[in-house]
């Protein structure tokens, strides 16, 4: 596997979205801060894709772009001994769960939820 030599602006913008990652994960998923750190994980992935740094790779980018991902998490707080990639399911950074989010839709403005809304009438036969 070829080494690159990432900028660091990019490499702590990982280390965040890991760290922010595993903070969202133990807080249980509910609550104002829950949005905080979901919105937060959002910014991240868009300046992590976004990158200028990528441009420069032709070919090679998702190569590089896993090297970097085991590279941070070796680094991210919290990966300890059997944390790692390839430690459990879920565990490392080419498994699903940590995949860069893809924002909930979200309603119109107005709008009832989904679960107080009164169905349809279907058409008449």
């Amino acid at each position: 596997m070829p080494h690159h030599s990432f900028p660091d602006d990019l490499v702590q913008a990982q280390r965040d979205w890991y760290a922010t990652y595993r903070e969202l994960a133990a807080s249980g998923g509910s609550g104002t801060h829950t949005t905080v750190l979901r919105r937060r994980l959002v910014r991240l992935s868009v300046r992590i894709t976004a990158h200028p740094f990528w441009a420069t790779l032709p070919g090679s980018a998702p190569a590089a772009r896993m090297e970097l991902k085991e590279m941070t998490w070796a680094d991210a707080p919290g990966s300890g001994p059997g944390q790692g990639p390839g430690h459990g399911p879920g565990q490392g950074p080419g498994s699903a769960p940590h995949a860069e989010p893809v924002p909930e839709p979200r309603a119109e403005p107005g709008a009832e939820p989904a679960a107080r809304r009164k169905p349809r009438p279907g058409p008449l036969a």
